[in-house]
Formats: structure tokens, C-alpha cells, sequence
């Protein structure tokens, strides 16, 4: 896992966030053993670029609600990303209220998708979107104190009884992403052919 880890951000490519709600907790909570046991909610914040994708994030943990909505919200004004995916379902139904008035707030509206499973198993629907580009190289881990988090859910992939949240949340990028292959295309390099529809 080395080889696929660095902290330079690719100079083209567009973010994108994808979330892996996973319930809320109160935050006059204080039992942190109980906690540790339980799913956390995972924010995956990449760049989608041509030669792949460069995880430049994740945040993860238990937090109320309201936090968890401030959370994603900052982190897609933080990176100006091109859209935000959140797993359809009641954890998505329970934060929306909080973004919505979070949105209209700060007067910044980033694009929201619903994410799905597709009517596929959470594993064959994780291996279908990371495993290829694992193997070619087309993961990038910037380098961060998740990373060995990350890893350690992925090399234990899909054990029931550990868990997958962060890499559940990376795979969900492969929903929301779409790479601007146009973006080093110079003008001089081609012709238009029909100045109405510009092909």
C-alpha cells in the first residue's frame, strides 16, 4: 500500500464527497468503550481526476446530528466539490433538515445526490468499485493519520465482524463521479465542425 499513498494533489479533476451515515449519537454521551463497537458515520472527500482518484479525505466518527450536518456541509465549502452523495434511507431523511437550514444559512447550495445500493450486496457493490482500480493503481491515498484505518478495513474486507465504513464510503464515489477528460484539450488541437452545437 506504499506505492499508493502521497500528498500531492493532482493538478486537474473536480471533488467530489460521498457519506456513509451510520446513526447518531448523542453528545452528552461519555461511554466511549460502548461507542467504539458501533458503525461510524464516514465523510470521503476525493478528487476525481483522469488517472484516477486521490482520496484527499475522510472523516470519520459519532456525532449528533446537527454536527454531522455542519461536518459535511463545511467539508463541500471547503473543497468546492461538484456534488455531495449521501446514502438514501432515514439517516438521510433525519440530516437534511440540518443541511437545508445549514444551506440557507451560509448561502451555499453544493449539489446533493441520493446514493443507493443498487440492488446489489455492500460487498459485491465495495469489490465492483475498488478492487480494479486498486489493482491498476487508480487509488491514491493522500498521506493522513486515517490512512492506516482505511487500510487496516480493507485488508480485512469483508469480515462480518469487522468494520467497513470508510471504504464503504469511498466506493460510494463511484456513483456521484464524473472526470473532465476535456480539461488539457487546447483549442489549437481540434476543429469545430458545427459552430451551433460546438463539435
Amino acid at each position: 500500500m506504499n506505492g499508493l499513498r502521497s500528498d500531492e494533489e493532482p493538478e486537474d479533476g473536480n471533488y467530489f464527497i460521498a457519506v456513509d451515515l451510520c446513526g447518531f449519537t448523542d453528545s452528552s454521551q461519555t461511554n466511549k468503550t460502548k461507542n467504539s463497537k458501533l458503525d461510524e458515520t464516514a465523510i470521503a472527500i476525493v478528487k476525481v481526476n483522469t488517472k484516477g482518484w486521490w482520496v484527499a479525505d475522510i472523516q470519520y466518527g459519532r456525532w449528533d446530528v446537527r454536527e454531522t450536518a455542519v461536518r459535511i456541509l463545511k467539508a463541500a465549502k471547503d473543497y468546492r466539490v461538484n456534488a455531495v452523495g449521501i446514502e438514501k434511507g432515514a439517516l438521510k431523511n433525519a440530516v437534511m433538515p440540518y443541511m437545508n437550514d445549514l444551506m440557507r444559512r451560509l448561502n451555499y447550495y453544493p449539489r446533493i445526490e441520493e446514493l443507493t445500493h443498487g440492488n446489489k450486496k455492500k460487498t459485491d457493490r465495495i469489490v465492483w468499485s475498488l478492487q480494479g482500480r486498486f489493482e491498476h493503481g487508480r487509488i491514491v491515498l493522500n498521506e493522513a493519520d486515517w490512512n492506516n484505518k482505511f487500510v487496516d478495513q480493507l485488508m480485512q474486507f469483508p469480515d462480518s465482524k469487522t468494520h467497513d465504513d470508510l471504504i464503504d464510503a469511498v466506493s460510494y464515489i463511484d456513483q456521484i463521479q464524473v472526470a473532465d477528460w476535456n480539461q488539457n484539450l487546447n483549442e489549437e488541437e481540434y476543429e469545430v465542425l458545427d459552430t451551433t452545437i460546438g463539435w
